[in-house]
């Protein structure tokens, strides 16, 4: 019997190369209280929209990662579990980092060694490239 264990699919195992296809994902959409930039950061307000996050010095509620555009009482799409590729990460950022909130721009991610009650985001799946980085979303870092 001949035989190899080798996936030659340019797709790759599933027909597919991006970590959003691969993986699952838990997304919904969210009312935006003003315009939003995908893959960024957001945060729910007290009115149940979301905006783009601010930094880290401002209280805010994040939700997770925007994966859509949304104009202001457009509709945002946001991954609150799972995979968002390509968030804008401010700062160096290593593999199986915590990341939070951006203490310098707002819907960016930065990794934390010891983040607040509630401040995680998710973890860094990859290390930062470009100054963008893969993130499992898992708000119960």
């Amino acid at each position: 019997m001949s035989g190899s264990k080798t996936v030659n699919s340019p797709l790759g195992a599933f027909g597919v190369t991006d970590l959003q296809s691969q993986l699952p994902s838990l997304e919904g959409e969210f009312k935006a209280s003003a315009a939003v930039t995908a893959p960024k950061v957001v945060a729910i307000g007290t009115d149940g929209q979301v905006a783009t996050a601010a930094t880290n010095g401002t209280a805010s509620l994040c939700v997770g990662v925007a994966i859509k555009d949304a104009s202001a009482s457009g509709r945002a799409k946001v991954v609150y579990y799972g995979i968002a590729e390509n968030v804008p990460a401010a700062g160096s950022v290593a593999a199986g980092d915590i990341l939070k909130r951006s203490a310098t721009t707002a819907g960016y991610v930065s990794a934390t060694a010891s983040p607040a009650a509630g401040e995680a985001i998710g973890i860094a799946i990859n290390a930062s490239s470009s100054n963008t980085v893969d993130v499992w979303v898992c708000k119960a870092v």
